[in-house]
């Protein structure tokens, strides 16, 4: 007598009415060992549950009864009888909803002529094999393929004794067996299962399929039951096997030996047409050779397992078809995971000795495809995996699916229109060509396809093959038949890990390469920025046109080029930005963008980036944004600027890239619309233009972070479109901003915070801030140097040199502002360089800064700076001024204070400023501005600036003083005065006030400054050119020297020449115990001609204890005495001043005291 054990995941003692028990069998008993069973099997991941003792129907014992088991009360937790019918039947209709299937459980579904219809649950100790047909997938026995099923049966009608089965949604995948009912009345008969009699896993079945009726047979070796499914058949008995089914599974007495021997014993009894025919020992898994015909075949290792297990692939012939052994654990599971060698993980390629390769495939009910190669030479194209023992080298073969349900597969020849190249990163310098070996990196595990064509462009709608490249980057596809095809390359844009390597934190999600070169054939290749169409993702495609074999169609990606104006995406700006944070080592960008891109601005001849939101700052090390390189891709050669010239060097015409925003957003506070945020990065031939920023602190064009060093910006334009000579209108400024704006608003040019070692050469800052009509002038410094001023000094060492600030492109005029009636538009609306907040050691050399609404040069709270070679003011031919007259809008170079409304009075020590030409400044702040403000100066020091050195400049046709040393008095009783301080070697004319004017205050006198060699009223040629106030006047301004100091060294060329100015020679108020020796006042530079000033030549008043002449000390006395001749005015007149030494000097001769050049 056998019984079935049927486990609900539900309680079901409610449908069942307690009845009698058998005396001749201790039901109970045998249900407490399968208790105990499922508890130990399963444990408490089910709830309570019902297992019901049944009898098969045939026999006449008393009926069985059904228990409950609580796994929650332990492995024999019996927790009610349920009870039983009381005619021995079935207890009633019922379902088996939510039924889990684990390996140690079986559904049988049984249905005969006088048999009551029943399902059971068996525990599988051997007691017959059940077979259940779940979505296509075969499961056998405890000996089989067993698994968890999928699908379900449809809901029937009321029970019958001569009930059929039927299967339904056999398309739909679930985890489990969700319901499982009587049918009976259905038209449609479908033998779902039926047992063997007297099988076990001794015995030995077999699995068929028919791939034209889609019917399914199972026969055991002996019996005569075979089974069909998935289409309406009543026939019942023995169906004949045809040649057409395909045998799909075979086991025997879990015995793998016994199975591989069934195979073997197979292929020997076929016929030998082509060789002999290598197998595998099953006991060694060895490769023997066979004198059995010559089918093709190959087998798969498990790799992670203990035992050699195999699993076999025929082509697919009568009979013989895909062949699998399956190789289960010993509790009757797959082991799983089967995969094709090159999807890695469990498999790896296994050569045979001989000339052929063995192919790992993956496990039949993977829902991939199998896509792979075997290597070999093939005249037939029949389908099927082939070896040829002459020729290893030759054709390829890949892995295709039977079109049928279980996935079968099987290899197929692709000798005859193959298509293969190699996929690699193309790496510089070279790129855009052919792989270069020992400079590209192949990839490896590329996924590539091969699609249709339609319209002339590729369709990936249509896919003839896919495959992933080896460890050489190369890949072989089969086209099935001449034509035209595409191969394309991934789908997903992060697919391609760079050779460098990843930054720690970055995975391959946050990299995008681009396509650089493809190849239709072996030689025939060409650059191919961004593939088809630069401004789409996932375009890296190529047609080949395949009537033979086509090799060499190679592709290449690079992670640095920029092909579109896009905002974002591939080939972007933002993912090369993204690209070079992320990878590993230096990163050059190069801009390879076509004329077609609706970015390209053909008038001009220029590229805008049009930006959505904020780039992403560079974080990496030497990440380098080069715009040069799509002037190189778009001419076809090396550039060549139109530039004017100063000094040796250029300023090109136009950066061809222009990155905007069109206003359609505010960049944040403290950063740039590119940010440089680590060391050793460039930033070259970028147009920055069109962006806004509304607040305090401010935003920039460029930013240079705090903590970086070593970065370079040369050859950009910021705040001007890429011809240099106009700014861009701002489409979608905020209303506020009157109705016009443009440049980049209330923003710096470019700004460096806390960072040291810098470079800013040849770049074009102008259009940066705001005006309105209204006076209304915000943001915008051309260059900016910063630290916090209360911070440490540090040395920034930071290089400004070669730049033109507030010009054009040409040094001609101004980049204006055009709102009307302002009487100026400035280049950019502050500074044009600043340098502040304890940052020292910087150079600012060679630079154009002119057309700045305030002051050129601004230093402050910054030591040691060196100031040299910069035209301050004029055009770049250094000598005529801008159209209008107005070089800068206020001081040319301001040194030492703070801010115009709120003094400070920093100190800026040991500053240099040399070789400078300081012109044409002052012309906002003259007292046309409203506010009335006079900042005009050519050079203005203030706050308690020391040891400043000035020397060597022109200074000319300034609107205020040459040069103007301001003490300062602070509330509180703090002094602020500049001293000891060196003016020197200057030509300072035609200013429209002092040549140098000394203004300190009473408490607050300039003291210990010298003024020496210098040419006050005298242009660079000697030509008599004086300021319209005196040459030099001292405000409360104490112990100064103008002239030599009478030390013995160069005594003779430290006397000043201050002549042909409209005001005194010298005046001095309020200041004492100055020393005034050695100076030329009112004649030419030789002291022969009459020069003379328009006033006095030496004029104190209220001043004491000076001396005028030599000190009488006997040290070059001879070179103390001041030539005081041919002014317009006394020689030396005094008032109301006391105590004063006037000796050695010569008044109203020439030089050699021989020639009247007379005072009055």
């Amino acid at each position: 007598m056998r019984y079935y054990y049927v486990v609900i995941p539900i309680l079901l003692c409610a449908l069942l009415a307690p009845s009698h028990v058998s005396s001749q069998y201790n039901y109970r008993q045998e249900f407490k060992e399968v208790a105990s069973y499922i508890y130990n099997e399963v444990g408490p991941a089910f709830d309570m549950v019902t297992v019901y003792v049944m009898r098969e129907p045939e026999f006449a014992d008393p009926p069985l009864p059904a228990w409950a088991f609580d796994p929650t009360i332990g492995p024999n937790g019996i927790a009610t009888n349920c009870g039983d019918t009381s005619n021995g039947e079935r207890p009633g209709s019922y379902a088996m909803a939510g039924l889990i299937m684990i390996r140690a459980y079986w559904v049988y579904l049984s249905e005969g002529d006088a048999l009551t219809a029943q399902n059971y649950l068996d525990k599988a100790k051997g007691l017959g094999d059940y077979l259940v047909y779940n979505n296509n997938n075969v499961f056998i026995g405890s000996c089989g393929m067993s698994k968890a099923g999928v699908g379900r049966v449809t809901p029937g009608s009321t029970p019958s004794l001569s009930a059929t089965w039927t299967m339904a949604d056999q398309g739909q995948a679930i985890s489990f067996l969700t319901e499982l009912y009587e049918v009976s009345g259905d038209s449609t008969y479908l033998q779902a299962a039926e047992r063997i009699a007297d099988f076990s896993c001794d015995m030995t079945g077999d699995v068929f399929y028919d791939p034209g009726t889609g019917d399914w047979y199972y026969a055991a070796t002996g019996t005569s039951f075979p089974l069909s499914k998935s289409s309406p058949n009543d026939t019942r008995g023995i169906i004949t096997l045809l040649s057409s089914l395909i045998l799909l599974d075979r086991f025997s007495a879990n015995d793998y030996s016994t199975c591989i021997q069934s195979l073997s014993d197979k292929l020997k009894d076929m016929q030998k047409t082509n060789g002999a025919l290598p197998r595998s020992d099953a006991s060694t898994g060895d490769e023997v050779e066979s004198s059995a015909a010559a089918i093709s075949w190959a087998y798969l290792r498990e790799t992670s397992s203990s035992q050699d297990l195999l699993n076999w692939l025929l082509s697919q012939q009568q009979l013989d078809g895909s062949f699998v052994c399956p190789n289960t654990d010993s509790d009757g599971s797959i082991p799983g995971g089967y995969k094709l060698h090159d999807n890695t993980e469990r498999f790896s390629r296994d050569q045979a000795s001989g000339s052929y390769t063995l192919l790992a495939l993956r496990e039949i009910a993977s829902g991939m495809d199998a896509v792979d190669y075997i290597i070999g030479n093939l005249e037939s194209a029949t389908p099927g995996a082939y070896y040829d023992t002459t020729d290893p080298t030759h054709d390829i073969y890949r892995l295709g699916t039977a079109a049928i349900g279980l996935s079968l597969y099987y290899a197929q020849a692709l000798n005859n229109y193959t298509v293969e190249g190699k996929i690699f990163e193309d790496l510089p310098p070279n790129l855009g060509v052919d792989f270069i070996p020992g400079e590209d990196s192949p990839l490896e595990n590329v996924t590539v396809m091969l699609c249709g064509v339609s319209g002339g462009n590729c369709d990936c709608s249509i896919i003839y093959d896919i495959t992933i490249t080896d460890s050489n980057g190369d890949y072989i596809l089969a086209a099935p038949g001449p034509g035209d095809y595409c191969v394309k390359v991934e789908t997903d844009p992060n697919w391609m890990e760079p050779s460098a390597g990843l930054n720690p934190g970055y995975t391959v999600s946050d990299v995008k390469p681009e396509q650089t070169v493809e190849c239709t054939s072996a030689g025939n290749c060409y650059s191919e920025f961004g593939g088809d169409d630069p401004l789409v993702e996932d375009d890296n495609q190529v047609i080949v046109t395949v009537s033979s074999p086509v090799t060499g169609v190679n592709m290449g990606f690079n992670f640095e080029i920029i092909v579109n104006t896009n905002d974002s995406g591939q080939g972007s700006l933002r993912q090369f930005i993204q690209n070079s944070n992320a990878i590993a080592g230096p990163n050059l960008s190069r801009f390879m963008i076509p004329d077609t891109d609706p970015g390209y601005n053909s008038t001009v001849g220029y590229w805008k980036i049009t930006l959505q939101s904020q780039l992403p700052a560079i974080q990496d090390d030497g990440t380098d944004l080069n715009g040069f390189e799509q002037i190189n891709y778009a001419l076809g050669q090396g550039y060549t600027v139109n530039s004017n010239s100063r000094n040796g060097w250029t300023l090109p015409y136009g950066p061809p890239i222009l990155i905007s925003s069109d206003g359609n957003w505010a960049l944040s506070p403290n950063t740039g619309v590119i940010t440089i945020q680590s060391d050793d990065n460039f930033v070259r031939w970028i147009a920055i233009s069109g962006f806004i920023y509304t607040g305090f602190p401010t935003a920039s064009g460029i930013r240079i972070d705090s903590g970086t060093s070593n970065n370079t910006v040369e050859y950009c334009y910021i705040g001007t479109d890429p011809t240099g000579e106009s700014v861009i209108l701002i489409p979608n400024a905020p209303a506020y901003f009157n109705n016009d704006v443009y440049g980049n608003t209330e923003m710096d040019g470019i700004y460096i915070r806390d960072s040291t070692n810098n470079t800013i050469a040849h770049n074009l800052v102008s259009g940066n801030g705001y005006t309105s009509s209204d006076w209304d002038w915000r943001g915008g410094r051309g260059i900016v140097i910063s630290r916090s001023p209360t911070a440490p000094s540090i040395d920034g060492n930071n290089l400004i040199e070669d730049n033109y600030v507030g010009v054009n492109r040409l040094g001609t005029d101004a980049i204006h502002l055009p709102i009307s009636p302002t009487p100026f538009q400035p280049g950019n609306v502050w500074e044009g360089i600043l340098v502040y907040g304890s940052i020292d050691n910087n150079t600012l050399r060679n630079n154009l800064v002119s057309g700045n609404g305030w002051w050129g040069i601004f230093v402050y709270s910054s030591d040691n700076n060196t100031i040299e070679g910069n035209l301050i003011g004029t055009q770049a031919d250094g000598s005529s001024s801008l159209p209008g007259g107005c070089g800068n809008g206020a001081y040319g170079i301001i040194i030492g204070t703070d801010d115009w409304n709120n003094p400070v009075y920093a100190a800026s020590d040991s500053n240099i400023v040399d070789g400078n030409t300081i012109a044409y400044n002052g012309c906002i702040f003259d007292g046309s501005h409203p506010y009335g403000y006079d900042f005009t100066d050519g050079i203005f020091v203030s706050g308690e600036s020391i040891n400043n050195e000035i020397r060597n400049n022109e200074i000319f046709s300034n609107k205020g003083h040459g040069i103007h040393l301001y003490g300062l008095y602070q509330s509180g009783g703090t002094y602020y005065v500049p001293r000891d301080n060196t003016i020197e070697g200057n030509y300072i004319y035609s200013n429209e006030g002092d040549g140098i004017y000394f203004e300190g205050g009473s408490g607050a006198e300039i003291t210990g400054n010298w003024i020496k060699g210098n040419y006050i009223g005298l242009d660079s040629g000697g030509n008599p050119a004086g300021n319209t106030g005196s040459g030099v006047s001292l405000i409360y301004s104490d112990n100064n020297t103008i002239g030599t100091n009478g030390d013995g060294t160069n005594d003779s060329q430290e006397g000043n020449v201050i002549s042909h100015n409209q005001g005194n020679g010298i005046y001095l108020s309020y200041s004492n115990n100055n020393w005034i020796a050695g100076n030329k006042i009112g004649t030419d530079i030789g002291g022969t001609s009459d020069l003379g000033n328009g006033n006095r030549g030496v004029a104190l008043t209220h001043s004491d204890g000076n001396i005028i002449g030599t000190n009488g000390d006997g040290v070059s006395d001879s070179e103390e005495g001041n030539l005081i001749s041919g002014n317009d005015g006394e020689g030396i007149w005094l008032d109301l001043s006391n105590n004063n030494w006037i000796a050695g000097n010569k008044i109203g001769t020439d030089i050699g005291g021989t020639s009247s050049l007379g005072n009055l």
